[in-house]
């Protein structure tokens, strides 16, 4: 499946690869929505929930019919993220308030949609801002809590957060207790300047980085990391062995843009058109060859498989 967030549609594809259907509900209507946040994929039930900013969950079917649709509790009034848990029961993110009081991290039931827990997380509106991504889940079904501008990374448990793992880059790493950044009262505003002033490095003396994906295996921890100027980096980190990995380009000299999907032999990643002649000779058929020859900048995104060296 392929959500296209400027569209708020979510492409169904089969284990082919070939297009199945999509779920495109924009409008008014009992089975509608306006926007769409978030979604997530349930196995167990074939169903896809798509998260509603506005507190409401649409389930729909692999074939694209609504199920039914969930009011979320209020508050808190807005939410961004969420991903579910092994006992059918979800956890949101919502952006915090200074002004209200509720849980940002809130656990429901999908099946009453009733609050079954929740805790609060403390962040200045800023950064918040500019996290894209906020969990991910291991394969043992862990979920964690990521922040762009926090070496640690957080499992999410009942009661609370509690630190899973941290990296550790001595006097680089990341403090942003030490610094004053703007109010919230103009949060978009505030988010732009501070954007161009870390891609300028304007505060590349206090805050070098950020997090701007991470993900684990069983055998590796792995952070896509973001740096002044637009450079981007890949850190993989060995369990096994405690070795570290870090690179920009690979051996072929080939940009890989932040994945979509990782295992311990490879990952899933959108084809950057720019890297369209750097890929071609590393094909491994004619019929991939093909595809990147006749493949346009404007057309639909196209994934690339990049297998680990063993």
């Amino acid at each position: 499946m392929f959500f296209d967030e400027d569209q708020a549609a979510l492409f169904i594809f089969d284990d082919t690869g070939a297009y199945h259907n999509k779920i495109h509900r924009i409008g008014q209507g009992p089975d509608e929505y306006r926007y769409i946040y978030d979604f997530y994929i349930d196995t167990l039930q074939s169903q896809i929930g798509m998260l509603s900013p506005f507190g409401q969950l649409f389930h729909y079917g692999f074939n694209g019919v609504l199920i039914k649709k969930t009011d979320l509790p209020n508050p808190p009034p807005a939410y961004g993220r969420m991903e579910l848990l092994p006992d059918q029961t979800c956890l949101f993110w919502s952006f915090p308030d200074d002004e209200a009081e509720y849980d940002v991290l809130n656990i429901i039931s999908m099946e009453t949609g009733e609050k079954t827990g929740g805790f609060d997380y403390n962040e200045n509106d800023v950064l918040t801002t500019w996290t894209s991504q906020d969990f991910h889940s291991d394969e043992q079904g862990n979920v964690y809590l990521i922040r762009s501008f926090i070496n640690e990374v957080f499992m999410v448990t009942p009661d609370g957060l509690k630190i899973a793992y941290a990296w550790d880059f001595g006097e680089q790493n990341v403090n942003v207790n030490k610094h004053k950044f703007p109010n919230t009262i103009d949060r978009s505003n505030n988010t732009i300047l501070f954007m161009n002033a870390f891609n300028n490095g304007e505060t590349s003396r206090y805050l070098p980085y950020c997090f701007s994906y991470q993900n684990q295996t069983n055998l590796y921890y792995y952070a896509y990391m973001r740096f002044a100027f637009m450079q981007r980096k890949h850190l993989f980190y060995n369990k096994k062995t405690s070795e570290y990995h870090h690179f920009e380009r690979t051996e072929e000299g080939i940009l890989i843009n932040s994945p979509l999907l990782m295992t311990n032999e490879y990952m899933l990643a959108e084809f950057s058109y720019e890297e369209k002649e750097l890929i071609k000779p590393y094909l491994f058929s004619d019929k991939d060859r093909k595809i990147l020859t006749d493949f346009r900048e404007d057309d639909n995104p196209c994934l690339v498989k990049f297998t680990f060296k063993k």
